[in-house]
């Protein structure tokens, strides 16, 4: 079954997080660790630090740093590669530093290891800024729905479903049954750019806005 691959995801990570934590490995001592706000600016990161900080002493001796992004509801991703001081000084005392990616991970742990060719060719999901809304939305009016849904599609013990993720390719649900959770995909008929290329009685019950007195009684399957 169509769903994003491992770059796709990790580019939709780092197009919607803010802030990061950023390690580095100054040439004596221990590492150290910062919070700091990024930005994605066409696969490079740039970071903001206050022009007297550690961090910022460490990348100018020795450039090597590493980012753990983690936003809410969105896997964990860590890049390496080498930070180095854009020219211009923000006027509030901060420096800006541009990261290179050398390599990229996505998962806790060890993660998965992504190419960072692919990483550098992907696109965030077009779905990312819309689903945090959608996904309150079937949470709040819609797991009996998603349950039904799920019965006519082969699990006929579905009791609730929970939605957990949302991407142009399809909705992923938790689902409640006799023998405990599990997870199952429910694929689009086709990758949509937007809710509103879907058919119209999937798009209404997957709009954000709050109640849908419009809902159909079932989830189409």
């Amino acid at each position: 079954m169509p769903q994003p691959t491992a770059a796709e995801q990790a580019r939709t990570v780092l197009a919607h997080a803010r802030v990061a934590l950023l390690t580095t490995y100054p040439r004596l001592g221990r590492s150290l660790t910062t919070a700091v706000a990024i930005g994605d600016e066409g696969g490079d990161l740039v970071l903001q630090l206050t022009h007297d900080s550690a961090a910022a002493a460490d990348l100018t001796l020795r450039p090597v740093a590493s980012l753990r992004i983690a936003p809410p509801g969105h896997p964990t991703v860590v890049v390496t590669g080498s930070a180095h001081p854009l020219r211009q000084r923000d006027p509030r005392q901060l420096t800006t530093f541009r990261l290179q990616i050398k390599a990229v991970r996505l998962g806790e742990g060890p993660g998965v290891p992504v190419p960072v060719s692919q990483f550098l060719a992907a696109l965030p999901d077009p779905l990312a800024d819309e689903a945090p809304f959608v996904l309150a939305h079937l949470r709040a009016q819609h797991g009996a729905e998603l349950a039904a849904c799920l019965r006519s599609q082969g699990h006929p013990d579905a009791q609730w479903a929970f939605a957990s993720s949302l991407d142009r390719f399809g909705l992923e649900v938790d689902v409640l049954d006799d023998g405990g959770v599990t997870r199952v995909r429910l694929d689009f008929p086709t990758p949509v750019e937007r809710l509103q290329d879907l058919d119209p009685g999937l798009a209404v019950l997957l709009r954000p806005q709050g109640a849908c007195p419009d809902c159909p009684d079932e989830f189409p399957g």
